[in-house]
């Protein structure tokens, strides 16, 4: 099992507003799991990655295609 955040999570864990982790969700940027209809959540492993690269540099450099399912696929399993 994946430990994922939810948006606001995410959000403040990198300082980030959530309309950003909205827009970057849809965009496909970063990777998620839709839970249920309509709620989304993003692995904790991905936002620790950025921590440790320092995300200050474009965060989304690695093309992440987004969109696991949840299931329990893990990013960069595709």
């Amino acid at each position: 099992m994946i430990n994922l955040a939810t948006i606001f999570e995410t959000a403040q864990t990198l300082a980030m507003k959530e309309s950003t982790i909205r827009k970057w969700i849809h965009q496909k940027r970063i990777p998620y799991v839709r839970v249920g209809a309509r709620a989304v959540r993003v692995p904790w492993a991905w936002i620790e990655e950025q921590i440790r690269r320092g995300y200050s540099q474009p965060i989304l450099s690695q093309g992440h295609k987004g969109g696991m399912e949840s299931h329990g696929d893990r990013p960069g399993s595709d």
